[in-house]
C-alpha cells in the first residue's frame, strides 16, 4: 500500500497593511510530500520532503525619508526517513 499526502504552500501575509506603516514585512510557505509504505504486516517505510521558507523584510515607511530595505530570507530542505 502506498499512500501520498501533500500540502499546498501557505503564504500567509499582512492583510490590513498595518506593518506596511511600520517598515515590516514578513510572508512564509511551507510544502510537504509524505510516502507511506508498507513492506509487509510487521515493516513499513515513511519518508517525507519538506520545504519551507520564511520571508522577513525592514524598509523604511512611505511616511518618512531615508533609504532602508534589509531582507532577510531563510530556506530549509528536510528529508526524513
Amino acid at each position: 500500500m502506498i499512500k501520498i499526502n501533500f500540502s499546498f504552500p501557505v503564504i500567509r501575509h499582512d492583510q490590513m497593511g498595518i506593518a506596511k506603516a511600520f517598515g515590516i514585512g514578513e510572508g512564509n510557505e511551507k510544502a510537504t510530500f509524505r510516502w507511506n509504505h508498507v513492506l509487509n504486516d510487521r515493516l513499513l517505510s515513511n519518508t517525507s520532503l519538506i520545504f519551507s521558507t520564511t520571508i522577513i523584510k525592514l524598509f523604511t515607511p512611505p511616511s518618512t525619508t531615508g533609504d532602508l530595505n534589509i531582507t532577510s530570507d531563510i530556506r530549509d530542505y528536510n528529508i526524513k526517513t
